[in-house]
Protein backbone atom coordinates (compact mmCIF):
# COMPACT_ATOMS: atom_id res chain seq x y z
CA UNK A 1 0.00 0.00 0.00
CA UNK A 2 2.77 2.48 0.86
CA UNK A 3 4.72 1.71 -2.33
CA UNK A 4 1.80 2.29 -4.65
CA UNK A 5 2.02 5.73 -6.28
CA UNK A 6 -1.68 6.29 -5.61
CA UNK A 7 -1.29 5.54 -1.91
CA UNK A 8 -1.76 8.51 0.43
CA UNK A 9 1.49 7.54 2.20
CA UNK A 10 3.62 7.24 -0.96
CA UNK A 11 5.24 10.68 -0.59
CA UNK A 12 5.15 10.79 3.21
CA UNK A 13 8.84 9.95 3.78
CA UNK A 14 10.04 12.68 1.43
CA UNK A 15 7.54 15.13 2.92
CA UNK A 16 8.84 14.48 6.44
CA UNK A 17 12.46 14.80 5.31
CA UNK A 18 11.68 18.11 3.61
CA UNK A 19 10.16 19.39 6.85
CA UNK A 20 13.28 18.52 8.86
CA UNK A 21 16.15 19.07 6.44
CA UNK A 22 17.20 22.11 4.43
CA UNK A 23 19.47 20.40 1.91
CA UNK A 24 17.40 17.36 0.99
CA UNK A 25 19.34 16.66 -2.23
CA UNK A 26 22.62 16.20 -0.32
CA UNK A 27 21.01 14.00 2.31
CA UNK A 28 19.42 11.84 -0.38
CA UNK A 29 22.78 11.40 -2.10
CA UNK A 30 24.43 10.46 1.19
CA UNK A 31 21.64 7.99 2.02
CA UNK A 32 21.99 6.46 -1.43
CA UNK A 33 25.75 6.07 -0.90
CA UNK A 34 25.13 4.36 2.45
CA UNK A 35 22.54 2.08 0.86
CA UNK A 36 25.10 1.14 -1.80
CA UNK A 37 27.55 0.08 0.92
CA UNK A 38 29.73 3.19 1.12
CA UNK A 39 30.24 3.06 4.88
CA UNK A 40 33.31 5.29 5.25
CA UNK A 41 33.17 9.08 5.14
CA UNK A 42 36.13 8.94 2.75
CA UNK A 43 34.11 6.89 0.21
CA UNK A 44 31.00 9.06 0.25
CA UNK A 45 32.32 12.29 -1.36
CA UNK A 46 33.65 10.51 -4.45
CA UNK A 47 30.38 8.58 -4.82
CA UNK A 48 28.10 11.59 -4.32
CA UNK A 49 30.25 14.37 -5.78
CA UNK A 50 29.83 16.34 -2.54
CA UNK A 51 32.72 17.95 -0.64
CA UNK A 52 34.09 15.93 2.28
CA UNK A 53 33.41 18.70 4.86
CA UNK A 54 29.79 18.89 3.70
CA UNK A 55 29.36 15.12 3.98
CA UNK A 56 30.93 15.12 7.44
CA UNK A 57 28.70 17.99 8.58
CA UNK A 58 25.57 16.19 7.37
CA UNK A 59 26.54 12.91 9.04
CA UNK A 60 27.17 14.62 12.38
CA UNK A 61 23.68 16.15 12.47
Amino acid sequence: MVFSKVSPLYDEAEYLLRQELRDLKSYKLILQALAEGKERVSETPSYTGLDKPLVSRHLIR
